[in-house]
């Protein structure tokens, strides 16, 4: 005969779980981690890598931050002015789709530097004034 309590388990006793059992509750949040790594790394590089697909309205907040950048190399403190352009500099500001060409020198009054747009001293006028006045998205030529 069989003896019935060697073939039933006892009640009300727990058997342990297989060993290993957490690690698959591990490598879901692991994958979950790398999963989302790999989509904020795509979503960092895709736009420098390829930024002409990005949807136009995320590329003109792009061009804003570059211009802002540039603008701020462009500038020095200054005690009594707030900001000043900085003479002798030669770059490109990025504008409305396209670059343009930024030339400054010295106006010969304490390192506050003047777009370069072909003019001579003594000038006729001079205009002083913020961005409006610099024209900072048109060539010097237009």
């Amino acid at each position: 005969m069989r003896n019935k309590q060697s073939s039933n388990p006892a009640r009300g006793v727990r058997t342990p779980p297989p060993s290993g059992a957490g690690s698959g509750l591990v490598a879901k949040v692991v994958s979950l981690g790398l999963a989302l790594v790999l989509v904020i790394g795509i979503l960092e590089v895709l736009p420098r890598v390829a930024p002409g697909w990005m949807p136009a309205r995320v590329r003109s907040v792009v061009r804003l931050y570059d211009a802002r950048t540039t603008w701020e190399n462009m500038m020095r403190a200054d005690k009594e002015l707030g900001f000043s352009l900085r003479p002798d500099l030669n770059l490109e500001f990025p504008s409305e789709g396209r670059m343009i060409r930024i030339k400054t020198v010295s106006s010969g009054v304490d390192q506050v530097g003047m777009r370069d747009i072909g003019t001579k001293q003594p000038f006729d006028a001079v205009a002083i004034g913020d961005s409006f006045t610099f024209c900072d998205d048109a060539p010097a030529d237009e």
